[in-house]
Parts: C-alpha cells; structure tokens; sequence
C-alpha cells in the first residue's frame, strides 16, 4: 500500500482554483468579513455537526445542512483559470473545511464506481471562469464534501507543529519532512480528512482513479506507512 498527501499543483496548467461569488464575476467575490446581514459561506456554512472550525465537523464530518445546500446553491463559483480547457477539478483540498474542490461528473462518476460512502456531491450549476469570460468547460462540476475522518499519523515518525490563530485558538499542522500514517487505522480505506491536522491523505487505489480520469490540478505527495498490523 501507498499514501499520498492530496495537495495543488500550483502553476501547473491543469490547476484551477474558484471563489464563491454574488455574480459571475471576481469583484464580486464574497469575502470572510463581509457584512452581518449576507450569508458567507466561509463563516455561515454549516455540517450536520458544527460549522467548518467546530470540533464536531473536523471530527465526525458529516453533510451539509438544507439551509447550506440551498444558500450555496444561488452562489457563482468563480475561476480566473489561465488556460480556457476542460477540468476535472477546480481547487485542491487544504486543512480548511471551507476549500470545498469542485470535480467534474466523469471523476464522481468514477468515485462512485469505487465507494458511495466517501463525498457527498452538490451539483452547482453557476461555474464562471472570468478570465475568458465563458463557463469553465468539463462540467457539470460538482462540490465534493470530503466525509471519511481518521486518525491516522504515525505520531512517533510524523511532525505535528501547534500553531496558534489571531484569536488565540490553536491548530496543527504537518511538517513535509516527516509524515507517515499508521496501516491499522486506514486499512480499507481510499480517501480520508485527519482529525488531528485536518490533512487530506489517500491511498494508491484512489489516486489510480484519479490519474486514469485526469486530475492534473492535484499533486499526489507520497508519504510513508507503517505496517502496525
């Protein structure tokens, strides 16, 4: 078995990040602080157990709310891709339960095929690249609300780094140079959330499915296993 760390391929023509927006348009993106009175996605979103920096959603995940669903669903998720081309995801995967990766119905479809119980998918039909002025070709495209959560590091081989936020809370984050998950507490599984450092990790069987779709804009960063078994 391998592992991999799910990460952007940054400056790679097939990478493509969005923003949720009011208009098909990048100025008007909506903005962690805009006013009390606007839903904003990043602060009002909401999972079955918590928002996106409650102990409840980074532990148990779990689907978006009705009132989530339909509040996201009359946002534009908007691109400034650098290339006009087909995607078969837009925006990679980071510690953030807010950075919600956008993927094709070709690579659902394929997900799918392997597991049912791994996302929960969200058609949204508002997809702009503002750009080239054009939706973004590839679509449909849908939200991909990563739901499996494991504990996984190998915390004797892996360095775990506290860091503190500007409100004084905490969170934890991996050091490239050292990540290694333990086999007993992934074994089975494709794709999965930590719980400890919110990192996305799969294994060789999912990043197969991904590679034979074509999923350029995600870099696959090998990590090792221990076989605790």
């Amino acid at each position: 078995m391998k592992c991999y760390v799910i990460e952007g391929n940054y400056g790679k023509p097939d990478f493509a990040d969005y923003v949720f927006a009011r208009a098909p348009d990048h100025s008007e993106r909506i903005h962690w602080n805009d006013h009390e009175g606007e839903w904003v996605p990043d602060r009002d979103m909401q999972y079955e157990h918590g928002g996106p920096m409650s102990y409840g959603a980074t532990v148990n995940g779990g689907r978006f709310t009705e009132q989530t669903r339909k509040k996201l669903r009359n946002l534009w998720c908007v691109s400034r891709s650098k290339h006009a081309r087909p995607f078969n995801v837009i925006k990679a995967f980071d510690e953030s339960l807010v950075s919600i990766p956008l993927i094709s119905e070709a690579f659902k479809i394929a997900i799918e095929a392997a597991s049912s119980d791994l996302f929960e998918f969200m058609l949204m039909e508002q997809i702009w690249d503002d750009t080239h002025k054009q939706p973004i070709a590839g679509g449909p495209f849908f939200l991909a609300n990563l739901l499996v959560r494991r504990d996984c590091w190998d915390q004797e081989r892996t360095k775990i780094v506290p860091q503190k936020r500007g409100d004084g809370s905490f969170f934890n984050v991996i050091s490239s140079s050292s990540n290694v998950v333990l086999r007993s507490r992934i074994e089975g599984d494709l794709i999965w959330r930590d719980t400890l450092t919110m990192t996305v990790v799969c294994t060789d069987t999912f990043k197969e499915i991904a590679d034979a779709v074509g999923c350029g804009g995600w870099w696959f960063r090998e990590i090792n296993v221990t076989d605790d078994r």
